[in-house]
């Protein structure tokens, strides 16, 4: 589906403003989705945003303990 979106022009980068400044990556890492997530960041998914609570993708992953999330993105190339 992410795949689909993103040839229809959804931009990867968008946050939504109601329930935290989240990014569609940030919600992948939330619920561990890792199939998205990857498809995301192959989708240019800027791995340096942050949400309301000033957390990257990375540093939710760690949080909430979505250590497959955490995988994904270091495998992707994060960078400290």
């Amino acid at each position: 589906m992410v795949r689909i979106l993103v040839a229809a022009g959804a931009d990867v980068n968008a946050k939504e403003y109601e329930a935290g400044k989240f990014t569609a990556a940030h919600i992948c890492v939330w619920f561990d989705e890792t199939e998205a997530l990857k498809a995301l960041i192959d989708a240019g998914a800027r791995q340096n945003n942050r949400n309301k609570n000033n957390r990257t993708i990375h540093a939710l992953a760690v949080k909430k303990r979505r250590y497959n999330s955490k995988r994904v993105i270091e495998n992707a190339g994060w960078r400290w």
